[in-house]
């Protein structure tokens, strides 16, 4: 018995790799440049890869088998975001706001009972990659205000287990959680006025995982 919940990965749980054919994940970019004796110009850009991924055998489901038993769920969230900015001409404002969330909720459950099986395996698997880097903004003026404000979170809730009665199994119980997060801003400021110039760059990159993987029926138990 074999249950599968996927999202940019195959079943064997390897990422299904990005190409322009296939663009797997969130991607946002922004430019918004402009001139003038009084411009002010800015952008908002947000990249959301968070994906909900739920594998369960319910509580008032009971499996038997003759062979193995496996739960799983694997997900792959990307989420890429990118700004810039030029602006040039007697009084420049501009702000290039920026968010990559790569965050989502995987679960496998077992809720139900197992009678009887060979192996039995409940597994996810979480690649959450928020990439917020090569962000630019730059200006020239009499009075010149500028600047980046830039946010990367891989932030997912994780949550595997059993917690139904395991009555007998044959093989091994495997009960796993595995999370791989990567987070990254990157920003260039860059301000050049005759007056006055001003530029500020403030960036922020969490990889916060939560993560609950535990084994709690009466009984969970194999003759191996």
């Amino acid at each position: 018995i074999t249950l599968r919940a996927l999202n940019n990965m195959t079943s064997a749980g390897a990422v299904i790799p990005y190409s322009a054919s296939r663009a797997n994940g969130a991607h946002a970019y922004a430019n918004p440049s402009g001139g003038g004796v009084l411009s002010g110009n800015g952008a908002e850009v947000d990249a959301n890869a968070n994906a909900a991924l739920d594998t369960q055998v319910g509580s008032t489901t009971t499996l038997s088998s003759g062979s193995t038993i496996s739960l799983a769920s694997y997900t792959s969230n990307l989420a890429d975001a990118k700004g810039y900015g030029i602006v040039i001409g007697g009084l420049t404002v501009g702000v290039i706001v920026t968010d990559a969330n790569a965050n989502g909720n995987i679960k496998s459950r077992l809720e139900g009972n197992v009678t009887s099986g060979t192996t039995l395996t409940v597994e996810t698997y979480a690649l959450n990659t928020a990439d917020n880097t090569e962000n630019l903004v730059a200006a020239g003026s009499l009075l010149a205000g500028n600047g980046l404000d830039m946010d990367a979170h891989a932030d997912p809730i994780i949550d595997t287990y059993i917690s139904g009665d395991v009555d007998t199994v044959s093989g091994n119980i495997l009960v796993r959680t595995r999370s791989e997060g990567h987070a990254e801003v990157e920003g260039n400021g860059i301000t050049v006025g005759v007056g006055i110039s001003i530029g500020g760059t403030a960036g922020e990159a969490t990889v916060s995982p939560t993560i609950n993987t535990y084994a709690n029926g009466t009984p969970v138990k194999t003759t191996s």
